[in-house]
């Protein structure tokens, strides 16, 4: 990521022009890169080798952590974490929606609550007298009636019975699966510090509602403010510096020469993510010449364009008649 935002091309102009500027970028790129690995003789060098209490699981850690052996982006940290908890905790798949959305797995959890069986009941039917038999033979189909009724009632009864028992296992079931969530939660927030550098834990330390969350070890708002941290977005900052920022490393979002397709885009997404949580979808209401374009559609144009016009010409060429998916 550079620090001069004069370097963005913003508008199309040759190959060679575009291509010295994106390799003036990655100059600039290189420069900062060799500039933090120097500063890490001084700054966390104790975390220099730190694997955390799970090493497949990686090291979350700040800007300046990126640069560490065992290091690993937000992203790639949750699909670790995802698949650890998922293999080893007992019921650890009811923890995706923390991990991935954010979203609190116990109210997921209870719309799965197992429903309570209805009883069937038994319709009890009638011969009329309009039908000109005798007495007796009114009785009798009457009797027949009555004793299909009896016969029904008894078997919607015991099937009742036996569904009813089948949902009281499931609700006993389903009352271990929700205490078993609440634990895993516990858990899961204590693995995830293990994994947090001393720089991070110390920025961590800094949120404003620290006391209260660690307390309860609130592993849901643990993750929130990972997410923040990990992208250098920190709410004890000035929050339209912090907003600009964002925007600006997701314009400076430069493909490097030695870096994947595959890592550039995980690159990109991030921060377009950081910007679509700051900022909202700002890029939806862009004004395009095509008016046909839903806001939808205008997101994905824009997205595609900065993608394009920062990856490596290398492999895109140009790219004035590219398109990349959103």
């Amino acid at each position: 990521m550079t620090d001069n935002p004069e370097q963005i091309p913003v508008t199309s102009g040759s190959r060679n022009a575009s291509s010295s500027t994106h390799s003036n970028n990655r100059s600039g790129n290189s420069s900062r890169q060799t500039r933090l690995q120097r500063n890490l003789t001084d700054v966390n060098n104790s975390d220099r080798d730190f694997t955390g209490a799970v090493e497949e699981l990686g090291v979350l850690g700040t800007v300046l952590d990126k640069y560490l052996k065992h290091y690993k982006s937000f992203d790639k940290f949750i699909l670790a974490l995802l698949n650890l908890t998922g293999r080893t905790y007992d019921h650890g798949a009811d923890l995706r929606p923390a991990i991935m959305d954010l979203v609190d797995p116990l109210i997921a959890l209870s719309k799965m609550i197992p429903m309570k069986p209805k009883k069937k009941e038994a319709v009890l039917g009638r011969v009329s007298n309009t039908t000109l038999l005798s007495a007796d033979e009114l009785q009798q189909k009457n009797d027949e009636l009555q004793q299909i009724y009896d016969a029904e009632k008894e078997a919607y009864e015991a099937l009742y019975e036996a569904q009813l028992e089948v949902w009281k296992s499931d609700i006993r079931n389903f009352s271990r699966r929700k205490t078993l969530l609440a634990s895993n939660l516990t858990k899961l927030y204590s693995l995830i510090v293990g994994q947090c550098t001393q720089a991070m834990i110390a920025n961590i330390k800094k949120e404003k509602d620290y006391e209260e969350k660690s307390r309860v070890s609130d592993a849901l708002w643990l993750l929130e403010v990972l997410k923040r941290l990990c992208a250098g977005i920190n709410t004890n900052h000035n929050p339209s510096l912090t907003r600009v920022r964002a925007l600006k490393a997701y314009l400076n979002c430069i493909q490097g020469e030695t870096e994947t397709s595959a890592d550039y885009n995980e690159r990109q997404a991030s921060c377009k993510r950081n910007v679509d949580t700051l900022c909202g979808p700002i890029l939806r209401h862009i004004e395009m010449d095509d008016d046909a374009l839903s806001e939808l559609e205008v997101e994905e144009h824009m997205a595609s364009a900065i993608l394009l016009l920062n990856a490596d010409s290398t492999f895109t060429g140009d790219g004035e008649s590219c398109r990349v998916g959103g």
